[in-house]
């Protein structure tokens, strides 16, 4: 007791870790718990200092050997001070691989763990594997998962949120978790903060679980959702709703009521997000996507070639032409083409022709074509090659020129022929003449 009034009594962490080289192998449980706790609130900068301090180390390697000395049970008052220790670690961003004796520690324990902390505390121990990505982690997820009844129903939606967010984050699939979620959707939306709503859709649409109940009252909430929460939680929940196809009409219409608002103080990143689920919901919503062409120039600035290629695919779906997106694009195309992967040189030169900017913008596709062409075939999808299919086809639709793709890539090309359909705004004649024309075998789908 008297030590840890002496550590309470600190005030700056470089105190704190002269306390700990001079007395800290006296330590037990609760004094790990509190000097930790004290540290863990420091600013980034000051955390930055204290990782570079060569007595931080000496810190995180004595706090380790109490823990694995004897059963974490016996650490402190037990699992309260084991996850306050661990989620202090985490947000001074410890380095599992340096001390990975503490984690599989906790790891192997987990069963006691997960039966004796409260919702919160296995929250903040899951939240702390995913933080520091830490890879030994199945045991605990399991656990979660075999408890995930007790753990929701007796949870709040910030715990709730928390533990889902970082099943997903180190894919742990967690299906009965899920479940209990979607058990619980009600109360959780009703309580929840936008943030805590968004984690929880964020992370059922990243492991796949289609949580019908969940999304659909975030629908019903959709309004407070968008009014009160910041760009990147309307983004994620945006994001969550399209991943999973849950149509969301009030959702959107939400958003397109305050574009500016939610485009302004977004990140890149956020409103590409939002725009890309525009686009695979098919919700046109001409407000918003001009607010985002608005943008565009924070877009081309931020170099993040796959966002701008999410937003010229939303454009394209929709069949909304911007007017500056891919004006500022075909400045900028020396660099960020080179940046692009196959993915995303498919999907702009695509959105490019399917909005008719084949001739408008030729300097934009030749430069995207020529990256095209270097692509390795047997890396592409089916779904891309379709893609350099329909590019070649209405560049020579529209008089564009393009140099012929490579015999192996026009093998794999050729092959994606059979599964298109109906994929041009064209009559299906023109469209097959100009397959036939383009060097492509399409066989017609023949209607009985």
């Amino acid at each position: 007791m008297a030590i840890n009034k002496e550590i309470v009594a600190l005030t700056h962490w470089t105190e704190m870790l002269d306390f700990v080289k001079s007395r800290g192998r006296t330590f037990n449980g609760v004094n790990w718990a509190t000097v930790l706790s004290k540290l863990g609130k420091s600013s980034p900068k000051e955390i930055q200092q204290m990782k570079n301090d060569s007595r931080f180390p000496m810190l995180v390697g004595l706090v380790a050997k109490n823990m694995v000395s004897k059963p974490l049970s016996e650490f402190g008052d037990g699992a309260r001070h084991v996850a306050n220790v661990v989620h202090a670690l985490a947000k001074l961003k410890h380095v599992p691989r340096t001390k990975p004796s503490l984690w599989r520690a906790i790891n192997d324990q987990s069963k006691w763990l997960v039966s004796e902390a409260k919702p919160q505390e296995v929250s903040s121990v899951a939240w702390s594997f995913a933080r520091l990505n830490v890879k030994s982690s199945d045991g605990f997820f399991q656990e979660i998962e075999r408890q995930s009844s007790s753990l929701v129903a007796e949870g709040v939606p910030r715990t709730i949120a928390n533990t889902a967010w970082a099943a997903a984050k180190l894919n742990h699939n967690s299906p009965k978790l899920f479940r209990e979620i979607d058990a619980h959707a009600a109360a959780i939306v009703a309580s929840g903060k936008p943030q805590e709503i968004s984690n929880t859709a964020w992370a059922a649409a990243t492991l796949g679980h289609s949580s019908p109940a969940l999304f659909k009252e975030i629908e019903m909430r959709s309004s407070f959702l968008v009014t009160e929460g910041k760009p990147q939680e309307i983004a994620n929940t945006a994001w969550a709703a399209a991943r999973l196809s849950h149509p969301s009409p009030l959702l959107f219409g939400e958003i397109e009521k305050r574009p500016s608002c939610i485009v302004k103080s977004a990140f890149a990143v956020d409103f590409s997000h939002t725009a890309w689920a525009c686009g695979k919901l098919q919700y046109d919503a001409p407000a918003f996507l001009a607010a985002v062409d608005a943008s565009s120039a924070r877009l081309i600035e931020s170099g993040k070639i796959h966002e701008i290629a999410n937003v010229a695919c939303a454009f394209a779906e929709i069949g909304h032409r911007p007017t500056k997106l891919f004006d500022l694009l075909e400045k900028r195309a020396d660099g960020l083409v080179e940046l692009a992967n196959e993915q995303d040189i498919c999907n702009v030169s695509w959105s490019l022709v399917t909005l008719g900017l084949a001739s408008e913008k030729e300097a934009l596709l030749q430069a995207l074509w020529k990256r095209a062409r270097e692509a390795d075939p047997s890396k592409l999808r089916t779904e891309e090659l379709v893609q350099l299919v329909q590019v070649e086809v209405h560049a020579r639709a529209s008089g564009v020129k393009l140099p012929p793709a490579p015999p192996d890539l026009k093998k794999m090309m050729i092959r994606a022929t059979t599964v298109l359909t109906n994929a041009s705004s064209r009559s299906e004649d023109e469209y097959s003449a100009l397959l036939a024309e383009a060097g492509f075998k399409h066989e017609r789908e023949v209607s009985g």
